[in-house]
């Protein structure tokens, strides 16, 4: 699966685990007795997801593999009776928060390192550089949005909880409807949130016509929403599966690897990391981190008195110096 050639298709894979986390999320499909999904909820996901069902199996795939997705037995809330049916679902794991709160490149380092644990191939440097992250989106009067650009993090995820992504490129196309809105108002948004973050990423005024759809979906959902008050996340009827074990566990601690590193940048300490070599091998060295950028670590190595710059798709594992003989 040539989903880690090049930043534009890591990107997209990255995308693409996103949204069906999202879809996931909203619409657990059920688990077949015998394990897996039904051919209809696979054709149900790519149709969601605007892919082919041979590519929307990969992007499955992809995200059980980082952890991301899995089944979680659970009473089913479409069951008839007193006792309810058990069933299981596939639903996102508690890791699910980490992912959101996630830049690109460390989703596409996450997805990358645990692709390469689940497959036994070493992760290789990704050919090019991710486009630059802008701020900015651009909200026009027929309810669509144009961002110039990779959005950053708190914009992806505005975006993605408000608004219908129509297209993804050089700009990245959105459109603001009621039932995204809706979404929005109900997934632990205020009408009133929502504008001022809105508008802190617009450079100009918003259009009345946004302004009155929010007013306007806002009214609709009353009883349901208090004007004043968020929907805490944690009424939410959120299921998350446990985070399973095996082999990728590696996947789950590149958040804590990401964070050592620049903890270890911001207090000029050194870090011991295991670094993935061409060969499969694994090599650990004592880094002292410079700078963390665009997925790549600089880094001076001490013992040997050179410079580094190692792609973060190398990195197996991460921690301060002197913490391998603490018990």
């Amino acid at each position: 699966m040539g989903i880690f050639t090049d930043w534009a298709s890591a990107l997209d894979s990255a995308r693409l685990c996103d949204a069906l986390l999202r879809e996931w999320d909203a619409n657990p499909p059920h688990e077949r007795r015998t394990g897996g999904l039904a051919d209809r909820d696979v054709r149900a996901t790519a149709r969601a997801l605007g892919v082919s069902e041979r590519r929307a199996h990969d992007v499955i795939d992809l995200a059980r593999a980082a952890r991301l997705l899995a089944s979680n037995r659970t009473v089913s809330r479409f069951a008839t009776g007193s006792g309810g049916a058990t069933r299981s679902f596939f639903v996102p794991t508690s890791l699910y928060d980490q992912w959101r709160a996630a830049t690109d490149e460390d989703r596409v380092a996450w997805l990358a390192q645990s692709w390469a644990v689940r497959t036994g191939v070493a992760p290789q440097p990704l050919a090019g550089q991710p486009p630059p992250m802008v701020s900015e989106i651009i909200v026009q009067g027929d309810l669509t949005g144009v961002i110039p650009g990779r959005p950053d993090p708190d914009l992806r995820n505005l975006v993605t909880d408000a608004a219908v992504v129509e297209s993804f490129g050089a700009a990245t196309t959105v459109r603001f409807t009621q039932e995204s809105i809706g979404h929005a108002l109900t997934h632990g948004w205020t009408a009133q949130g929502l504008r001022e973050a809105l508008t802190a990423r617009c450079p100009f005024p918003l259009p009345q016509a946004l302004d009155y759809t929010i007013t306007d979906t806002e009214r609709r959902l009353d009883p349901h929403l208090s004007p004043a008050l968020p929907l805490p996340v944690a009424t939410r009827p959120v299921w998350r599966a446990p985070v399973g074990g095996g082999a990728a566990d590696a996947a789950g601690d590149l958040i804590e690897t990401v964070t050592v590193i620049h903890e270890a940048i911001r207090s000029g300490a050194t870090i011991v990391v295991q670094l993935a070599g061409s060969r499969g091998d694994v090599e650990t060295r004592t880094l002292q981190p410079v700078s963390f950028e665009g997925g790549r670590l600089r880094a001076i190595d001490p013992a040997r008195e050179t410079e580094l710059t190692v792609v973060v798709h190398r990195i197996v594992s991460a921690r301060p110096a002197g913490e391998e003989d603490r018990t």
